[in-house]
């Protein structure tokens, strides 16, 4: 397992942005407000009071929290809809993808996540044929409680290759990965977003959809704090 990051860059997920401290404390001096999507770069890491890095930006040096939902290793960049906005990694692409609004894929390599949008959460496509529930978990995305559902797929790989295989909630076109993740957001009673990963692994790639669902917005009241 990788040891916390040290050098390199890391971007800020919280929609809200993330106070860079003068000490890696949560009690110390506010130096200044990293926004969403700024890069810092890392100058070191301490254990101390639950996990900080001390960054860089343009302005200001300090510390700022270690919670992995408040940023991520490497650089994302911005999507923006009249649905939703989320960062996704720089080295990714973004398209869409009917019935999907939005579909990111990784370059290169399998990984892919897809977005979405029905009237109600039971609209939403839920699991797939020929994967098992792995785990469930509890995940806030802006502000809403919702259940991050991990799958993995029951068919051994060489039938991957076969016309009837599982595909992505997005696209038929790619195969079948071995792990699938979900998580179904109620943004307003009328409205629901589903979010979809088509994973090769749960290390880094889960990862990325956790960063992923940590950086999306919405308007809402739960998500805006209006």
């Amino acid at each position: 397992m990788a040891g916390p990051q040290t050098t390199g860059a890391r971007t800020v997920l919280s929609p809200i942005g993330l106070n860079v401290r003068a000490e890696p404390d949560k009690t110390a001096k506010v130096l200044g407000t990293a926004a969403q999507g700024v890069v810092l770069t890392v100058l070191g890491h301490t254990d101390l009071a639950g996990g900080w890095y001390q960054v860089k930006g343009a302005t200001v040096t300090g510390w700022i929290s270690g919670d992995p939902s408040l940023s991520a290793t490497g650089e994302f960049s911005p999507y923006n809809s009249a649905q939703f906005s989320a960062l996704y990694p720089a080295t990714w692409s973004s398209s869409q993808s009917p019935p999907a609004i939005a579909v990111f894929r990784a370059n290169p390599g399998p990984d892919e996540i897809s977005v979405r949008s029905a009237p109600t959460v039971p609209q939403l496509p839920a699991g797939q044929t020929g994967y098992g529930l792995l785990e469930a978990n509890q995940i806030v995305v802006c502000g809403v409680t919702s259940v991050l559902e991990t799958y993995q797929r029951a068919q051994p790989a060489s039938s991957a290759t076969s016309s009837t295989s599982a595909t992505s909630p997005a696209s038929a076109a790619p195969p079948p990965t071995p792990y699938l993740a979900q998580a179904r957001i109620v943004v307003d009673p009328h409205h629901a977003l589903g979010f979809y990963a088509d994973l090769s692994g749960l290390g880094a790639p889960l990862d990325v959809f956790h960063s992923f669902l940590y950086s999306v917005s919405f308007a809402s009241k739960q998500c805006t704090g209006s």
